[in-house]
């Protein structure tokens, strides 16, 4: 009875160990040699046990490509947490947990990790990003709109697709600062974005400044720097931090691009990169031809940013023929075009102005974007806002009197530039779009970007939406009942301005994007009327 009892327990340890992620016992056989100062390899096979060459492989710190044997190897970092792989344009993206699920977590003493990829019938040359920025959600009542105003919203979208559809957040999804720890929250944000809340639409995750854990102020024997300490909590729960995927034409990279300059102070940090993630990057981008679609995913706006390894990261991109960096951040929407070829685009909140509202700071409504690839190239993208009033796609224009009175019980706030002038907010609009006034039904003229300026209080220059200001200071008391008045007098890219011929005319503006979409406003906003500004109550 003692041997059949042995027999059965080596029998059970066997099967355990052939079912383990891990695979380091796991047939079939390696056939390339290891080199001996490599201890990650693996073998990399679809579904049908075809082994794959030319897929990518990376611990987030070195990236290498499988062999035609389908094998890959290379020496791990000592602060690499995951083993992950690019996933590859003609594969399916693997959903575990209800998100996407590319990677197996490093184990010591362990060395082989196997990877089996489902093939698609082919590549999906057309389909839809959405790109989501700052959730920023920090309790139970942020998780709540998100889950019961965000998600049915993309839900909804994604339902309506007539192409496959991925999305991305651009960092924050939680909001941890100093002493307030939200990491907590990660594994509801993370459940509240399941496929089964999307449509089946799987959604990657980048890190934003607010997803860091502050509790570890110093390097530990996992992590050799603060930074990578403070990371260490968001890659448990979400997975890797500096990773790449494809679909059809498109090579997707997310990256973090904040580097904290104290363990002890989470407001002082740079927009930057590490030389080890420059150096990841330009590995892993070596491995992709330069005439596929570069859409790189951070959090804070590479534009008009002065450190040296963020130019380097532009000057890596430039070498493809088109790019689109998606980013978050500032709570405002901005479409910057670098060149002709390199176009950054700023993404609205998620969570607006810190869910106080339903709106950000500019007056862009709380939303997220979509983009149709075609191929190599983005043939279209449209902002979309999420709460009832606002959340039809062709809701993109607020039109206002040049002296609107706005604001209420806290502060009252009034538009400078007259009672002939008309202003009209386009949310998604640069200077590829095409906005003109009508007076009466007829065309009046172009309306005039009004250039970018700051203002604590109205003024004739100021490109701000006072109408969202005066909500968001003047009625919700931001900055006087909490939070810092000027984080809520948020900057405008996209106000415009035309004085009328007929101060008494029936207006409408007509705003045209690059692929020919029109959209029209007839109704000026006051601040009699703030409802569509205004949160449910939960």
């Amino acid at each position: 009875m003692k041997r059949i009892l042995l027999f059965l327990t080596i029998l059970g340890t066997l099967l355990s160990s052939c079912s383990s992620d891990d695979k380091g016992s796991s047939s079939p056989t390696m056939i390339t040699p290891v080199e001996p100062d490599n201890d990650i390899y693996g073998l990399i096979t679809d579904t049908n046990g075809n082994r794959m060459e030319g897929v990518v492989v990376s611990d987030g710190f070195t990236a290498t490509v499988t062999d035609k044997n389908g094998e890959y190897q290379f020496k791990r970092s000592g602060d690499a947490v995951y083993v992950f792989y690019s996933i590859p344009a003609d594969c399916e993206v693997p959903v575990d947990n209800g998100g996407p699920r590319f990677y197996q977590t490093l184990k010591n003493k362990v060395e082989r990790y196997d990877f089996t990829l489902t093939r698609l019938a082919a590549p999906q040359k057309s389909f839809n990003l959405f790109c989501l920025a700052d959730p920023q959600s920090k309790d139970v009542t942020h998780n709540t709109r998100f889950i019961n105003e965000t998600m049915p919203q993309i839900k909804k979208a994604v339902e309506a697709s007539d192409v496959p559809c991925y999305g991305v957040t651009l960092g924050d999804i939680v909001y941890t600062e100093g002493t307030r720890n939200t990491t907590t929250n990660m594994v509801p944000m993370r459940n509240a974005m399941r496929t089964s809340n999307s449509g089946g639409m799987p959604i990657f995750q980048t890190m934003g400044n607010h997803d860091n854990n502050f509790a570890p102020v110093a390097a530990d024997d996992k992590s050799s720097t603060f930074n990578l300490a403070f990371q260490r909590q968001f890659e448990f729960v979400f997975g890797p931090i500096d990773y790449s995927w494809n679909r059809g034409d498109a090579h997707i990279v997310c990256m973090r691009d904040i580097q904290y300059k104290a363990a002890n102070s989470s407001g002082s940090y740079d927009r930057a990169f590490t030389d080890e993630q420059l150096e990841w990057l330009r590995q892993d981008l070596s491995y992709v031809d330069k005439d596929k679609l570069l859409i790189f995913c951070v959090h804070i706006p590479l534009v008009n940013a002065n450190t040296q390894n963020v130019q380097n990261v532009l000057n890596l991109l430039k070498e493809f023929k088109e790019v689109h960096i998606m980013a978050g951040h500032t709570h405002y929407g901005r479409n910057y075009i670098y060149s002709e070829n390199m176009y950054e685009h700023i993404h609205g909140a998620v969570c607006g102005a810190w869910w106080y509202s339903n709106l950000n700071g500019d007056g862009t409504p709380n939303g997220f974007a979509v983009y149709r690839i075609d191929g190599n190239t983005i043939t279209d993208w449209h902002y979309r806002g999420v709460n009832e009033q606002m959340n039809d796609e062709s809701f993109q224009i607020r039109m206002y009197r040049g002296d609107a009175p706005c604001g209420g019980k806290y502060e009252t706030m009034q538009f400078g530039y007259g009672s002939q002038t008309v202003l009209a907010n386009v949310f998604n609009a640069d200077k590829n779009w095409t906005v003109q006034l009508y007076e009466n039904g007829v065309l009046s003229g172009d309306m005039t970007l009004i250039a970018e300026k700051k203002q604590d209080n109205p003024s004739d220059v100021s490109s701000q939406d006072w109408w969202a200001i005066g909500y968001n200071v003047g009625v919700v008391g931001r900055g006087y009942n909490g939070g810092t008045r000027s984080n809520y007098c948020t900057k405008c890219f996209h106000l415009y301005k035309y004085t009328l011929k007929d101060p008494s005319a029936q207006v409408k503006v007509v705003a045209t994007d690059p692929f020919g979409r029109r959209y029209e406003c007839d109704k000026f906003s006051t601040n009699s009327d703030y409802s569509s500004a205004t949160p449910p109550a939960y």
